[in-house]
């Protein structure tokens, strides 16, 4: 989309050792693009530079297998996502799994933990052992839960929003947009770095 015209040799090149090879490209879901030079309007150039290419055999074993192209970020390529698949996924049936009391290391750095843990602890007489420890997981879930900051939810949201302007025209506004967004990402990796360090 845009820029000079590519030499046919080339691309003539490239399909003629795609064929000698036995290879086919997998289908791409979501934006078609994976290349662009991230200047504004008409002097944006994209380009489907990227290929995920298979022999015939690899498709035969994985024929439900799918590429998608995911936000740009720090770079003017699109990292590409391969999601490997013998079938379609129909019904899943699988019952989710009541997940176990987990202690968490990253609750050590904060004293509210102590203090749960002391006052469940010190129950009375009425409380046996077993009953004082699974109190105590209930009352570090539940404190954990309200005093937690989920990192992963804002950035899948900045990268949901990333996903929308990179299909949207590449106006001045959108690529401005696009840097901040990509510099709140940095921000958020960052703290959640620290948050689990």
């Amino acid at each position: 989309m845009g820029g000079n015209i590519t030499q046919q040799s080339l691309i003539d090149g490239f399909r003629d050792a795609v064929d000698k090879c036995k290879l086919r490209d997998l289908h791409v879901e979501g934006y078609r693009f994976t290349w662009s030079n991230n200047r504004e309007g008409g002097e944006n150039i994209q380009e489907h530079l990227d290929h995920a290419l298979v022999f015939d055999l690899w498709f035969e074993k994985f024929p439900c297998s799918k590429v998608e192209h995911l936000s740009r970020r720090k770079s003017n390529h699109a990292p590409i996502n391969i999601t490997i698949q013998k079938q379609l996924r129909v019904n899943n049936r699988n019952k989710q799994r009541k997940r176990g009391f987990r202690f968490e290391k990253k609750w050590l750095r904060d004293d509210e933990c102590g203090n749960i843990v002391a006052i469940s602890l010190s129950l009375g007489v009425d409380y046996d052992v077993l009953r004082k420890i699974k109190t105590c997981a209930n009352n570090l879930n539940s404190w954990s839960k309200s005093r937690s900051y989920d990192f992963s939810e804002e950035i899948t949201y900045r990268r949901d929003q990333m996903k929308t302007l990179i299909d949207a025209p590449p106006t001045a506004e959108n690529i401005g947009v696009m840097r901040k967004i990509d510099h709140e990402i940095d921000e958020l990796e960052l703290r959640e770095e620290e948050y689990w360090a």
